[in-house]
């Protein structure tokens, strides 16, 4: 908060400061000279400050570029290692959120390698 206050009482007294010297520039001379060079400074000053905003702009860009690939790659592997293989695919995992958002059970699938009439024998009673 500090620095934004000096830096708004920086601003403001280069406001007045100006002002002043565009008044002092309608009565004397040499002080239309001198405000022609303040304007010619602030025009410098200007550009410079649009260039370097540009330069910083463009560094910026680049580097969230940067960590969005490598944000999505993370998640990628994360997915990759925290799936189990009896799971399925990612979509599937989508498919069965959504059938239960809309209460309905998704069909139960035997592990793959398990035959479901197996389990009936061996359990006693139909599934």
């Amino acid at each position: 908060m500090k620095r934004l206050f000096w830096l708004a009482l920086g601003a403001a007294g280069a406001a007045v400061a100006l002002h002043q010297l565009r008044r002092a520039a309608e009565t004397n001379p040499a002080a239309r000279m001198a405000q022609k060079a303040v304007d010619a400074g602030v025009a410098r000053a200007s550009e410079t400050a649009s260039a370097a905003a540009r330069k910083a702009s463009a560094a910026l860009s680049g580097v969230l570029d940067d960590y969005r690939a490598a944000s999505a790659e993370r998640a990628q592997e994360l997915r990759d290692a925290l799936l189990a293989e009896t799971q399925g695919t990612e979509e599937d995992l989508r498919a069965r959120r959504e059938a239960a958002r809309g209460r309905q059970t998704p069909p139960a699938r035997p592990a793959p390698g398990v035959d479901d009439e197996d389990l009936d024998d061996d359990f006693g009673y139909e599934l």
